[in-house]
């Protein structure tokens, strides 16, 4: 059995889910966070009509099922994973690591943010939203590169101390970067994630305990422009900001999760201070983001 400290959790990897490509490491005894089982169950019989889907049991279980992939069977302390016959261990790993996790956290009543986060200056963490393909990623890792440190990637699950004060929690200790955003960060990696997408794990040096959660940041491409701009996102356009990059929102819904999830943003949303990065679509604005974030923190 090897750990996985992430999300607020202990993984319990079980050694069969060994062909995984997983970054374990050892922990302490003694530790005091809730664990979670992953393992991997016989591959299933006949997954010819396996489609994708996502359901709760009437015990209160989630089933994920993705079409080629295979059956993630989820509770608050398990996952097993029943792989299909064509699946393969990068295609389970994406899965797993993505919206299983997110499956089990909100079935746990976390709150979990579809964000890249990282440790600002003043030792609070930052948050960084956007929709697929905003550069989240890309943008945290040349942060990164400039000294800032790494505390989630594209999963960011937030918890509440009892005195309601929000707390980003460490993730895994890697980014996903397609081709173009390691040439352009000067970056090599072997490690594709899926055979022929030209995506790739890179490793980062990361935060190993949780941070106040202080900073959020939208990032949203813009059609028509050329300039780039920064808003503050104010009223109850920080709820909706925070609804929208909910991670995976259907799951919350169909988790029976509504209310406390609304109640969780609403308690959220007045900590933040939110901006949004509206960049334009026709050209690369990453060194110029970079350097405004990194002056604009610098002059507080």
């Amino acid at each position: 059995m090897t750990y996985l400290h992430a999300f607020g959790l202990i993984l319990r990897v079980d050694a069969s889910t060994a062909p995984l490509a997983l970054p374990t490491k050892n922990i302490l005894t003694g530790t005091t966070l809730d664990s979670v089982c992953i393992a991997m169950a016989d591959p299933l019989d006949d997954d010819t009509e396996l489609q994708t889907s996502f359901d709760i049991s009437p015990e209160g279980n989630a089933c994920l099922c993705i079409s080629g992939v295979g059956k993630f069977h989820i509770s608050r302390h398990r996952i097993t994973i029943y792989p299909s016959k064509e699946s393969t261990p990068q295609a389970l790993t994406i899965f797993l690591l993505g919206s299983a996790i997110g499956a089990l956290l909100h079935l746990r009543g976390v709150l979990v943010l579809h964000g890249s986060t990282l440790q600002m200056p003043d030792g609070n963490a930052a948050i960084f939203c956007g929709h697929s393909g905003a550069g989240k990623s890309t943008l945290i890792t040349a942060l990164a590169q400039k000294g800032y440190a790494c505390l989630a990637d594209d999963v960011t699950a937030i918890s509440f101390d009892e005195r309601g004060q929000a707390w980003a929690q460490p993730g895994l200790p890697r980014v996903k970067l397609w081709e173009d955003s390691l040439t352009q960060l000067n970056i090599s990696s072997n490690a594709e994630i899926w055979p022929g997408m030209n995506k790739y794990y890179v490793d980062l040096q990361v935060c190993e305990q949780a941070i106040p959660l202080a900073n959020l940041y939208e990032i949203e491409a813009s059609l028509g422009g050329s300039a780039l701009s920064f808003q503050n996102i104010d009223g109850l356009r920080r709820i909706s900001t925070l609804v929208t990059h909910t991670y995976r929102p259907s799951f919350v819904a169909t988790l029976n999760q509504t209310a406390h999830h609304m109640a969780q943003v609403s308690k959220l949303a007045p900590q933040l201070r939110m901006t949004k990065i509206l960049r334009p679509g026709n050209r690369n604005t990453l060194d110029e983001i970079v350097r405004c974030i990194d002056e604009s923190w610098k002059q507080r």
